[in-house]
C-alpha cells in the first residue's frame, strides 16, 4: 500500500510539473503576476460595472453582509496513514488544521463610499476526479457615482481534503492547466454577481 501511495504522489506531482507548461485561458477581467519562481498567478479580478444611477453606499454595505462570509474553514489529510507491517491493515490518521473566521469588514470609509471585506467561498473543480477547494480573498468596492468598483484580491486556494499527500494549507492560484483557475474564478464570479443583484 505505501508502494502505491507514492507511486500516486509522483504522479501527481508529474501532472503538475506538466501542467505549468500551459497557461489556462481566464477572461479578460483577470490581471496576473510573475512570482519569482516562474510561475504565473491570478493578482486580481475587476467585477466593476456601471449602474443606471447613483447609488447608495449604505445598500452596498448590506449587500456585502449579506452576500459575503467568513466563517471558519477546515482543511484536512491522511498523509500519516499507514499499513501494519504485520497485520496487512491500512490504518487512517487524519490530519486536521481549523482556520478561524472574522469579521467581514476589514475597512469602511462612509465618507468615502468606499470599503473592504474579507472573505471565502466553495469551488468545485469539474475535473474527472472531482476537487472542493476554498477559496479566500479581500473584495475592495466603492461607489463613484453611478459606476460600482467591485475588485477581488489577496486571492489565495487549500484544496479541503488532499488524501495521501499532506495538506500544505492557502497558497496563491495559479493561472497554469491543473491549478484549478478557472474554477476559482467562477466561485468568485458567483459572488459578485451576487452582490450586483442586490444592488439592483
Amino acid at each position: 500500500m505505501r508502494t502505491k501511495l507514492t507511486l500516486s504522489i509522483s504522479l501527481a506531482a508529474m501532472a503538475g510539473l506538466t501542467a505549468c507548461a500551459t497557461q489556462a485561458a481566464l477572461p479578460s477581467n483577470v490581471f496576473t503576476r510573475a512570482s519569482s519562481d516562474g510561475g504565473t498567478y491570478i493578482d486580481k479580478v475587476d467585477f466593476s460595472y456601471s449602474a443606471n444611477e447613483a447609488q447608495d453606499f449604505s445598500k452596498l454595505k448590506l449587500c456585502v453582509a449579506e452576500n459575503i462570509t467568513n466563517d471558519p474553514v477546515t482543511l484536512q489529510d491522511s498523509s500519516d496513514s499507514f499499513v501494519g507491517a504485520y497485520t496487512g491493515n491500512y490504518y487512517r490518521n487524519s490530519n486536521t488544521q481549523i482556520i478561524s473566521g472574522q469579521g467581514v469588514f476589514k475597512y469602511v470609509d462612509d465618507k468615502a463610499s468606499a470599503l473592504i471585506a474579507t472573505g471565502s467561498t466553495i469551488s468545485n473543480s469539474n475535473q474527472l476526479i472531482p476537487v472542493k477547494d476554498i477559496v479566500k480573498f479581500d473584495m475592495k468596492s466603492s461607489l463613484v457615482g453611478s459606476k460600482v468598483n467591485i475588485v477581488f484580491m489577496n486571492i489565495t486556494r487549500a484544496q479541503k481534503e488532499t488524501g495521501a499527500i499532506a495538506n500544505d494549507g492557502f497558497a496563491p492560484v495559479g493561472t497554469w492547466y491543473g491549478a484549478r483557475s478557472q474554477d476559482i474564478y467562477t466561485s468568485i464570479e458567483v459572488v459578485a454577481n451576487k452582490i450586483k443583484s442586490c444592488m439592483k
